[in-house]
């Protein structure tokens, strides 16, 4: 542990003082959802908020999507998205930090007689592996024609590591990925064709990561969005197979004991749900509104989110950089230092101090003044604090990070070199 000495001389005597930073890497529960701030709003932006509803922002402003996914580890996230201009074009699977840095497609194809790769279309439903490596999706081969024949794929999500993508289904039964398991052993998926015969609503079915070995979990209870409870014991999912109202149930996962959950005559846009990280709770959307269901007491509230749409909520726990706080020292003004080392490659630290309890955040701009990133956007306590920060996916060149905390604003410049 890293030990800060500060030397005080009193006549001939010096007392040392020895006063300890406390440095580790902070896990924060997180909602994450798409949302339609206002009328003005055409397209859904990707946001971040406390589980209370609380501390409501936008992961990037520029980031327009829908269905996020936390990676297990709590460092980045998948979701539905479109061309790299965000705005038109089919749905792809992209991947980005939880700060909305280093944003690409990992839904790709390789044209079978040029081999030029390039982003597929009409990719869908993103499910993590345990480790981050590889994302399982399904994608459409015949929506541009009015089809509606899926198949499930498997693809690396560092693109850097060049074009590795699997089919996992060969397009017979119209497959629509849910989830992963918690062990990373089976793939959740429902079915539409299956015993010659298409069933609309589709069943659940287990099968191994190359696509062999289905084990069928349903039969004629009609499942959608279903997710893995962290544990891997039980599977949430919506089904309407009951006076055809839209309720959540919970099941093992051998398909036995099947219960509801609600009775609320759920109406949500996209029918996914998410569980709390200690598996006791279900967040989910409704009417575009986010509520959380108590499984055990099977209570539910509304998350208030103050937007005109929200929808495909996801909690999990975010994994932020590595915080030092020390409160031991006598702090009696604002200040924000000077970032050390500097010039750096590619890490750094950002050390201000409080004078008083206050809500801090303190953002990344490029030299045009063009914000990259928000670092820090929530209330911190009086006292010194340090930032760990990790520039490993920026260019080089001079940056300009900016702090706000209750009326003081506050500047500096930091030069990146590669």
């Amino acid at each position: 542990m890293n030990r800060k000495i500060n030397k005080i001389a009193v006549l001939f005597f010096i007392i040392v003082v020895t006063v300890p930073d406390f440095s580790q890497t902070v896990a924060q529960e997180k909602i994450f959802f798409a949302a339609r701030r206002d009328s003005n709003s055409i397209y859904p932006l990707l946001y971040m908020m406390n589980v209370d509803g609380s501390n409501i922002h936008a992961i990037k402003d520029s980031i327009i999507g829908y269905v996020p996914r936390l990676s297990r580890d709590g460092k980045r996230i998948a979701y539905i998205g479109t061309y790299s201009d965000q705005i038109i074009g089919p749905p792809q699977v992209r991947v980005m930090n939880v700060d909305g840095t280093n944003n690409h497609v990992v839904s790709l194809c390789k044209h079978p007689i040029t081999g030029q790769i390039s982003p597929c279309e009409d990719s869908f439903s993103p499910a993590w592996t345990a480790d981050g490596e590889k994302i399982a999706y399904d994608r459409c081969n015949n929506c541009e024609a009015g089809g509606d024949n899926f198949d499930i794929y498997i693809v690396n999500t560092d693109t850097t590591q060049g074009y590795v993508q699997a089919k996992v289904t060969q397009s017979l039964y119209s497959e629509r990925l849910y989830d992963w398991s918690p062990d990373g052993s089976k793939l959740l998926f429902r079915a539409h064709y299956f015993n010659n015969t298409y069933d609309f609503d589709g069943e659940l079915f287990l099968m191994n990561t190359d696509g062999t070995n289905w084990k069928q979990l349903t039969n004629g209870i009609g499942t959608i969005g279903p997710r893995y409870s962290p544990d891997g014991a039980t599977i949430a999912f919506f089904s309407n197979h009951e006076n055809k109202q839209l309720e959540i149930y919970l099941m093992d996962t051998t398909g036995v004991n099947i219960r509801r959950l609600t009775n609320l005559n759920l109406e949500p846009k996209y029918a996914t749900l998410s569980w709390s990280p200690d598996g006791k709770k279900i967040v989910f959307e409704s009417d575009f509104k986010i509520f959380v269901l108590d499984v055990l007491s099977l209570a539910v509230i509304q998350i208030p989110t103050n937007m005109r749409e929200s929808e495909t909520p996801e909690w999990g726990n975010m994994v932020v950089t590595n915080v030092t706080t020390s409160n031991y020292q006598n702090v009696n003004k604002y200040f924000l230092y000077q970032n050390y080392p500097n010039p750096f490659n590619p890490e750094t630290q950002l050390k201000y101090s409080l004078k008083e309890d206050a809500l801090v955040t303190l953002r990344l701009f490029d030299i045009l003044g063009n914000e990259i990133v928000t670092l820090i956007h929530e209330p911190k306590s009086q006292g010194s604090h340090t930032l760990d920060f990790n520039a490993g996916n920026l260019s080089s060149g001079v940056y300009i990070y900016q702090i706000k905390a209750n009326n003081f604003i506050a500047s500096k410049k930091m030069i990146i070199t590669k």
